[in-house]
């Protein structure tokens, strides 16, 4: 059985609401086209915030690959 989470949801529970994040990170998250240095700042101030590597990894993937 597969469990289906929100990864930002997920990832709000612990470092509070999107709109209380650092703004280089929300530029980094929603308004740059992903490449390896976007996901590397956000997966560096997640990680920096005690944010499960495994919650880091999905949203990384769902990033880079939700490129149209």
């Amino acid at each position: 059985m597969f469990v289906v989470i929100d990864p930002l949801r997920a990832v709000e529970d612990i470092l509070g609401d999107v709109e209380s994040w650092h703004t280089y990170i929300i530029y980094n998250m929603f308004l740059v086209e992903a490449n390896t240095i976007s996901v590397k700042k956000v997966a560096a101030f997640m990680y920096g915030n005690a944010v499960p590597v495994t919650y880091i990894f999905s949203i990384s993937c769902f990033f880079l690959f939700s490129i149209t």
